[in-house]
């Protein structure tokens, strides 16, 4: 028999077992040659002719007769099956039944011993698409809330914090579920429908979300009507919020029940799902008499608001303890991952939404030159990829870790979430609080010439015509400015004028700045509207005592003053938790990065100290707010507006705090990058090899897995090789 030997490495067989290959030879001679051995030579075979030499990868051993036909037949039915199936794709695939229940599949003893195991096969978890479908809904909410509430003042701090607490736990408790026992069935879809309606139902009725407003007005001596309807409204918002939480808790508490009921059945453990089913009972009790509790006094107001967030804090230390007990729970990380990795994105979305809309009004409003607008933008898109690179460029949802680093891994993202959102909003208010400076200077500028014109009786010239036009008609006034200057002067210029027409050009700037602050995004406060009645308060008679008439216009400049420098004010205080935010979201993504990964040191150090040392240092930056925060906008320059402020505002003057931001971000990527691959030449030990990369120096572009490293070299193994099937 002639015969050509070849020999080489193979890591799928073994001496003594035979690879599938050899089954399939093995089950081949069966059929057509009976009960020879495919390990001896069959008799009459060993003078073949040379044109038809066997192909058998049997080893040891040459082929029998019918061994190549009946591998040919068969290697030639798969390869028509998967020309087939690559050809027409999913084109011709069958629909899969979805059930009404899915009940978990059954564990065997040895996988009983290894842990509770998961819920139900990988095939039968829900589809991607459905969680899609509920983050989609925590973007409307979230947006809409932000829209209502910005966080433009310290004082909205609490307010939204207060609000976010309730969506990031209603959103977190059913992930929480989702990850452990959704399956694809009918059960849960039905049910995820009615969750999107109590989340569009929550979304929309946090517009007068103000648990501090929550007390009866008709308890409150001396109220005010503004006052009476705020308080009203604020007791409705938290009213419905609190019954539609109320219906998740038992919406959840059913899927927990129908969960422990298939449970039961299918023989797996059911405590986690007693023990919250127990925990969503209390929490409802402590909500309903939240809602029902009368609020007649500020200690009742305050037993309210414990009520409610006492039950919401039960269900966030039961699951912790749960998770941190392993309760006979399988944690599949994977999905941890995700979910919490595009809630993230869903925050940082909302930032770039939120920048964008500043971005657009500010180039749209009263400003005459932008320039220092898009500078600022684009630091703060470049801080928010920069964040992005933080959260996001080395995380991988497919990496196994353990479940209890999984759980500390999902607590810290409450707090990186708030925080993100309070850097987001920091940096959209720098933005408004440099494009909103140059419009009040716009209009400013030229409610001076204005009144300068008005007292000397003369018509303005053709620059403050086209800055009028181009400008300040934006506005919604009415009437419009030029009609309310025509009418100012015609009463200048008219010897018989009972009217001051001082005073009614200070009236009207006030409805000016009240437009100019609401063009910019910003909200007009009640203080603010509060000046703006005090000053159309003011009698415009003329009176023929002198001093009484110096005394109107003293009081109607003073108003008009406050006016101007109440949303100044305000909208500074909005950038005051810049630079912390920033850093606690630096120190924050640096922990979080850590109880996920391990990297081999120094790569984990090499990643992770600058990351904890400069947010540190940021969020250190935060004693710069120590100091006056209130502008004098009477100032006869810019200098001497930020006289005697806190040393944050004047570095807001020098238009840095969100170039600090970006640069100390900056440092710590790049740094960072720079020593990793200075270490990496030098070592050869921060990155991992990957499997057909070219090694470095040249080589043949094999690359050995560490696991396989010090494996034993497989045996070599006959091939044997018949040119006509080559």
């Amino acid at each position: 028999m002639s015969q050509k030997k070849m020999t080489g490495p193979t890591s799928q067989s073994v001496r003594g077992s035979p690879s599938t290959s050899e089954t399939v030879g093995n089950d081949a001679s069966k059929e057509v040659d009976g009960a020879a051995t495919p390990s001896a030579p069959v008799p009459g075979n060993s003078s073949r002719p040379p044109e038809s030499k066997s192909t058998s990868f049997l080893t040891p051993g040459p082929a029998r007769p019918g061994t190549l036909r009946q591998i040919s037949m068969l290697t030639s039915r798969s390869k028509s099956s998967r020309i087939s199936s690559i050809k027409h794709g999913a084109h011709h695939k069958r629909l899969r039944r979805l059930p009404f229940i899915r009940y978990p599949k059954r564990l065997t003893e040895g996988e009983e011993e290894e842990g509770p195991g998961e819920w139900v096969n990988e095939e039968d978890e829900a589809t991607e698409w459905l969680n899609l479908l509920y983050d989609l809904a925590v973007v409307a909410v979230l947006s809409v809330f932000s829209s209502t509430h910005e966080l433009s003042s310290k004082a909205s701090i609490p307010i939204f914090l207060s609000y976010f607490a309730v969506l990031s736990w209603l959103w977190v408790s059913q992930v929480y579920y989702d990850i452990r026992f959704q399956a694809e069935d009918s059960w849960h879809r039905w049910v995820k429908s009615l969750q999107l309606v109590l989340f569009v139902y929550i979304g929309a009725a946090s517009g007068n979300w103000s648990p501090g407003m929550i007390r009866d007005p008709s308890s409150i001596p001396n109220v005010s009507q503004t006052l009476y309807t705020s308080h009203i409204a604020a007791r409705q918002s938290w009213k419905t919020v609190l019954i539609a939480y109320i219906a998740s808790r038992v919406m959840l508490a059913v899927q927990y029940g129908v969960s422990a009921f298939i449970g039961r059945r299918a023989g797996r453990q059911i405590a986690t799902q007693i023990s919250r089913m127990a925990t969503l009972s209390v929490s409802i009790i402590l909500t309903i008499v939240a809602v029902a509790l009368p609020a007649r006094s500020s200690r009742a107001t305050s037993a309210k608001i414990a009520l409610f967030y006492l039950g919401l804090s039960v269900e966030i230390l039961v699951g912790w303890f749960q998770l941190y007990r392993r309760l006979a729970t399988h944690v599949n990380t994977r999905q941890v991952g995700a979910r919490y990795g595009a809630f993230t994105l869903i925050i940082l979305g909302e930032g770039i939404i939120s920048i964008t809309r500043a971005f657009s009004l500010a180039i749209s409003g009263l400003s005459q030159s932008s320039s220092t607008t898009y500078g600022q933008v684009w630091l703060a898109i470049g801080i928010i990829y920069l964040l992005w690179c933080f959260l996001f460029a080395r995380f991988r949802v497919e990496d196994v870790v353990n479940p209890q680093r999984a759980l500390l891994w999902e607590s810290l993202h409450f707090a990186l979430h708030f925080a993100l959102l309070l850097l987001l909003a920091a940096l959209v208010n720098v933005i408004v609080v440099f494009a909103f400076a140059d419009g009040i200077a716009t209009v400013t500028s030229e409610f001076t010439r204005t009144g300068a014109s008005l007292t000397a009786g003369t018509p303005l010239n053709s620059t403050d015509v086209a800055v009028i036009r181009n400008a300040v008609n934006r506005l919604p006034l009415v009437p419009s400015y030029e009609v309310e200057y025509n009418y100012l002067l015609g009463i200048r210029n008219d010897p018989n004028h009972t009217e001051d027409p001082t005073i009614l050009a200070y009236q009207y700037w006030g409805q000016v700045m009240i437009q100019t602050t609401s063009s910019y995004g910003i909200d007009v406060s009640d203080e603010m509207l509060g000046f703006v009645q005090d000053l159309y308060a003011i009698n415009t008679t003329l009176s023929d005592d002198a001093d009484e008439q110096t005394q109107r216009h003293t009081e109607a400049s003073n108003l008009l003053y406050e006016v101007i420098q109440t949303p100044v004010n305000e909208e500074l205080s909005g950038i005051l938790w810049l630079f912390p935010s920033a850093g606690g979201v630096l120190v924050l993504s640096a922990i979080r990065s850590m109880v996920w990964y391990r990297y081999p040191a120094p790569s984990h150090w090499i990643i992770h100290v600058p990351q904890l040392a400069l947010g540190l240092v940021l969020a250190m930056l935060g004693l710069l707010d120590i100091g006056k925060q209130n502008i004098d906008v009477r100032a006869a320059d810019a200098s001497g507006y930020f006289h005697n402020t806190n040393p944050m505002y004047h570095i807001v003057d020098a238009e840095m705090p969100i170039a600090i931001v970006f640069l100390v971000y900056w440092v710590v990527w790049i740094g960072s990058a720079m020593v990793l691959n200075w270490r990496h030449r030098r070592k050869g030990d921060v990155y991992a090899a990957e499997e057909g990369a070219k090694p470095e120096g040249g080589g043949s572009g094999v690359i050995i897995r560490e696991e396989d490293a010090d494996a034993p070299a497989p045996a070599p193994v006959k091939v044997e090789v018949d040119p006509a099937h080559l």
